[in-house]
């Protein structure tokens, strides 16, 4: 069975989404225990207000900015987003990335064993790499020629990537 999407193109808005859920999820500790002091002390000191609303207006969209970046460049977020489509097949994934003319300029294949786990959204199906702390594919649902093929590559994806 061999099961092809149509060309298509995540933004880089779309693929960070999920990025910063998860870092915010394994660090809002941090974030906690920055603000928590200052929230005592300005009851000892009303300028310490201040020095919150930098840290809430400043400070916090500058880690974030910091993260983006971070991600942005790395080599799974550039294959991530680029134009292409992608087969799916027994052995695993083929991502063939294409031009502006919609021509192939080359292509990735995965293995089902590359990927460690899987979440099937409204919109995307993502698929996440076993050898990457934040690589991951989005592949849109709207992308497949027909909803027999969407249902197709997700008994697949059950089948072939195994959660442990």
């Amino acid at each position: 069975m061999n099961i092809r999407t149509n060309i298509f193109k995540i933004s880089a808005g779309e693929y960070m989404r999920p990025l910063f859920m998860g870092f915010l999820d394994s660090r809002w500790y941090v974030f906690v225990l920055f603000i928590l002091p200052i929230v005592g002390l300005s009851f000892w000191n009303i300028n310490f207000i201040y020095v919150a609303l930098i840290a809430v207006f400043f400070v916090f969209p500058m880690s974030l900015s910091y993260v983006y970046f971070y991600h942005a460049f790395s080599p799974e977020c550039v294959e991530a987003i680029r134009q292409g489509k992608m087969e799916f097949d027994e052995n695993g994934i083929r991502h063939i990335y294409t031009n502006d003319e919609f021509e192939q300029t080359s292509f990735k294949e995965y293995s089902w064993t590359d990927f460690s786990n899987y979440e099937f959204g409204s919109k995307y199906i993502k698929l996440y790499l076993k050898n990457s702390k934040h690589g991951l594919l989005i592949v849109p649902i709207d992308s497949f020629e027909s909803d027999m093929n969407n249902k197709d590559v997700r008994n697949l994806i059950e089948q072939k990537i195994n959660l442990l």
